[in-house]
């Protein structure tokens, strides 16, 4: 999978958030963004994604346009660095607010989600 952002620039209202981005990431390289708060680094993901169109440029996904696409025609997620209901609680805590069944069977059932997840 390639990922070729060209020009990409993008504002809301009249604050320049990217001004003239260019970006190759070519299969199997692996690409971290980083920069301070409010630098742009989320507002690149959005466009990646889909969630927010840039005032120009142009993004393309394995040679195909991704500027008109809508974002669930474009085969591509967004997970975020923290992706929990309640960041005050751990992993064990997020996934039994889920369950709503004796205390046993769901320490039984949420062990099973961690190993086949592999974080326990």
């Amino acid at each position: 999978m390639t990922i070729e952002i060209q020009s990409l620039t993008l504002a809301y209202d009249e604050n320049l958030i990217l001004s003239d981005c260019n970006l190759r990431l070519n299969e199997g390289e692996i690409l971290v963004i980083l920069g301070p708060s409010g630098c742009g680094k989320t507002t690149l993901l959005r466009a990646i994604a889909g969630f927010v169109k840039p005032d120009s440029g142009s993004m393309q996904l394995n040679g195909r346009s991704l500027d008109h696409l809508q974002p669930e025609e474009r085969n591509i997620g967004m997970l975020f660095q923290r992706p929990v209901l309640f960041p005050h609680k751990d992993v064990l805590g997020n996934i039994l607010f889920a369950y709503r069944k004796k205390k046993d069977r769901k320490m039984k059932e949420v062990n099973e989600i961690m190993q086949d997840m592999g974080i326990y």
